[in-house]
């Protein structure tokens, strides 16, 4: 945390050595040389854009760090060659499938849907862990955890999962399972960017402020911990519900939010 004249920002341990190299280039430029009492000068005439540098080295970890989660919306999408009663039975027949009875959801696939999660459990928990283990759980007692969700409407069924490789898991499944009863028609995938985007464009709640810029702000940081906070609550409920190894926890060190922890 660099505080001068009662304001403040905080550097990561993420980004400070990049912050660290740019403040003495920017200091060499400015000053001839990029001593410590140089650095701690440049500081003091050019906090604002300190902070900026700050703020841009912070920006571009978080950009890194979403692009290397495997978190994104898969959405694969059959059609039936076969009478619908007899892929129910085999939702019906395997225990991987739990169907949901109350449910209020848009969905952008079939319309006049049923919906069945599926359940790590019965043949696709044994055959998930003979190819590594794609959810895990340090304790099996506490949930079985989710691959995915079963859309069946019409003559179509798809099939929601987070992630490249439970999508892939999913499609061998849906061939093992259900054979020639159904046949690949469509597949998309929904950037984990585009899911959280409702979370990260905070500008409007922040007075047209960034996270980092307001994190900064003591009259703005009120506000936005308790966005994080709803952040948090919703990426917890969806770790929860669909076994997603996604922590948030990096997001609250970048703004410095010590009271989140």
């Amino acid at each position: 945390m660099t505080r001068i004249a009662g304001s403040g920002w905080h550097v990561s341990e993420n980004v400070i050595e990049e912050f660290l190299a740019g403040l003495r280039e920017r200091t060499e430029e400015a000053l001839g040389d990029a001593t410590d009492e140089s650095v701690r000068l440049y500081l003091a005439e050019h906090f604002n854009e300190t902070a900026e540098l700050n703020a841009e080295l912070v920006v571009r970890f978080m950009d890194r760090m979403m692009a290397s989660m495997d978190a994104d919306l898969h959405r694969t999408y059959y059609r039936r060659r076969a009478p619908r009663y007899k892929i129910e039975a085999i939702l019906a027949e395997k225990p991987d499938f739990e169907e949901v009875e109350d449910f209020e959801r848009e969905l952008d696939g079939p319309s006049a849907v049923d919906i069945y999660d599926w359940l790590r459990r019965g043949e696709a928990k044994a055959i998930e862990k003979e190819i590594g283990g794609l959810i895990e759980h340090e304790d099996e007692e506490e949930g079985v955890g989710i691959l995915g969700t079963v859309y069946l409407a019409g003559d179509e069924m798809m099939v929601e999962t987070r992630g490249r490789a439970l999508s892939e898991f999913a499609r061998k499944l849906v061939s093992l399972y259900f054979g020639s009863k159904l046949v690949l028609i469509d597949e998309e995938m929904i950037p984990l960017e585009d899911l959280l985007e409702e979370y990260e464009d905070f500008d409007d709640e922040l007075d047209g402020k960034t996270p980092c810029e307001a994190s900064s702000e003591p009259a703005m940081r009120p506000k936005l911990l308790e966005l994080i906070k709803l952040h948090i609550n919703s990426v917890d409920r969806m770790r929860a519900r669909e076994g997603l190894d996604v922590s948030i926890d990096w997001i609250v060190d970048e703004l410095g939010l010590d009271e989140l922890k």
